[in-house]
């Protein structure tokens, strides 16, 4: 079952724009802060089918700061902390797994410990949802950080990150990939 999303989705990422990632840092004042690094663009998941029907990714991933950021207010972690990403919220039908495909349900948190965070969780519109909204064009997630290692930063303030799915013309490049992924996963 992993092995099929996971090729699934390591295909959309060969295909996919340039990748950003989420990163986890703490201000100069001491306090934990996530950061969408996606120049203000939500992130676009790939279209998979099979195990999962819609869009999915497992990018962007949750990703520490390796360097200091003094424009973002955004600086390294203590080699102490002990990070959980909480799923705060989330829009209806999408759907955030674990690297092992377990679900995250809001009020839940992804341990990812630290100084050196680089986890790469799975993101999921979910076409099979009955609350998908075919109209609808980005889904939003909110993300809060916290420190449960003995540095015992205070808490992110919630971040909301967006995706969407690609553009029409994407969809028809990739059809040929989607089409010789499903005939080997059966």
């Amino acid at each position: 079952m992993r092995r099929v999303i996971g090729t699934l989705v390591a295909a959309a990422v060969l295909v996919s724009p340039a990748l950003a990632d989420i990163l986890i840092g703490q201000t100069s004042g001491g306090q934990l802060k996530m950061h969408a690094h996606a120049d203000d663009q939500p992130f676009v998941l790939q279209p998979v089918s099979g195990l999962f029907n819609g869009w999915a990714d497992d990018h962007p991933a949750l990703k520490s700061v390796d360097v200091d950021d003094p424009e973002e207010d955004l600086f390294q972690l203590p080699e102490v902390a002990g990070i959980e990403v909480e799923l705060v919220a989330s829009d209806p039908a999408f759907r955030l797994f674990r690297d092992d495909l377990s679900e995250v349900h809001p009020g839940e948190r992804i341990g990812l410990g630290s100084p050196d965070i680089h986890y790469h969780p799975v993101w999921l519109i979910d076409s099979d949802d009955p609350a998908f909204d075919p109209d609808q064009t980005e889904w939003h997630v909110t993300l809060r950080a916290h420190d449960v290692g003995p540095s015992g930063l205070p808490s992110s303030d919630p971040i909301v990150a967006a995706f969407t799915t690609p553009e029409p013309a994407t969809v028809l490049l990739l059809a040929p990939v989607l089409m010789l992924l499903r005939r080997r996963v059966r």
